[in-house]
């Protein structure tokens, strides 16, 4: 039941509650499934076994400099030699700190970090952290907006989709939003099968930030009237999949989904599939075949997925990187994501 609480008061009080929880002086080892396969797991092990008793110590993701893993981020006062003492544990190409910090800062030169903000200096799992970072205010302020008045800031910021397309996102879902005003439920899937050869970009933002992909696609499911939401992600991304279990079931503990979401009176249920294995999964109504339990062969089209898509209801399917990019339009506003980019391709993209 709806409480008189605003979506944003009742976001504070679980960022509140958690805050306590989430010590400020860190050591962040950056491990993903890229970086395990250069020592990232053995480098955290190391790191633990030195700062046990000095610092807390926690697992961030990969933040996309992965030529420089396996790397760790101090966050700390505690001690001025920290950097120096984890240069001196890892295992690199490096031939010093400043080489190293040269490359790293060569990489990051001219970024904005948008999608892939603090992925990498926050720890993956710490919702609290999260939240006292802003994570979660453009869902909570889109809760404060009808879906019909979501849908128009979504259009007016231009967002494209990042799967490959590049089809304006807002009139994908105007067109969904078309047959789910005949009575039918929308339904929403999030792909995240990286369908693409040798591309795992949106694995950095599963891995890195999982909050921040459960956030925009809430986003996306209120706009559209979805109360049911399909992350399918790919059966060989085993991190992926297990930081973004956890994310969904804390998430679930403190009300952010499920039931009366932030205390207000929309309830919507997000399940994680595991994708069938194939370079085609990638592929929207192969996708759906998949998810129905069918052969992973592509549908005749039209009937495109926003007119009859899984279980023949309307479906809008869009990819992590593009509803990465929600939670800032929705908590800056579209103008400020049309700063970015150029007059044809605004926003940022993913490097690959």
């Amino acid at each position: 039941m709806k409480n008189n609480k605003s979506p944003e008061a009742n976001l504070n009080n679980i960022g509140e509650k958690l805050s306590g929880l989430s010590p400020k002086d860190r050591i962040i080892v950056q491990v993903g499934q890229c970086s395990e396969a250069v020592g990232a797991g053995a480098f955290y092990n190391r790191v633990v076994e030195t700062f046990k008793d000095v610092v807390e110590i926690s697992i961030g993701g990969c933040d996309g400099a992965c030529f420089a893993a396996p790397r760790a981020v101090s966050v700390t006062q505690c001690d001025s030699r920290i950097n120096e003492r984890l240069w001196a544990l890892n295992e690199t190409q490096f031939q010093s700190e400043d080489s190293l910090k040269r490359a790293v800062d060569g990489f990051f030169s001219g970024q904005f970090r948008l999608t892939m903000k603090d992925i990498g200096i926050l720890p993956w799992d710490d919702l609290g952290q999260f939240i006292g970072t802003g994570g979660f205010r453009g869902f909570a302020k889109a809760l404060d907006m009808s879906p019909e008045e979501v849908i128009t800031v979504v259009s007016s910021s231009s967002l494209r989709g990042r799967g490959g397309a590049y089809f304006p996102v807002g009139l994908k879902w105007e067109s969904a939003a078309q047959f789910s005003d005949m009575g039918k439920k929308t339904q929403l899937i999030i792909n995240a099968e990286e369908g693409e050869p040798g591309v795992f970009k949106d694995r950095h933002l599963m891995e890195g930030l999982p909050y921040r992909v459960i956030e925009g696609a809430l986003i996306a499911a209120w706009a559209v009237a979805a109360e049911e939401v399909y992350l399918y992600v790919n059966a060989e991304a085993k991190v992926s999949y297990e930081r973004l279990n956890y994310a969904l079931k804390k998430c679930l503990e403190h009300g952010i989904v499920g039931n009366n979401v932030l205390g207000t009176n929309f309830n919507v249920k997000v399940s994680l599939h595991r994708g069938a294995g194939g370079y085609v999964c990638g592929e929207e109504s192969t996708l759906i075949n998949t998810l129905e339990g069918s052969r992973r062969e592509p549908r005749l089209r039209p009937p495109f997925p926003t007119e009859s898509g899984l279980n023949n209801l309307p479906t809008v399917i869009n990819n992590v990187e593009t509803i990465c990019n929600l939670p800032y339009i929705l908590s800056e506003g579209p103008g400020e994501f049309k700063k970015l980019g150029t007059s044809d391709a605004l926003g940022t993209r993913l490097s690959v």
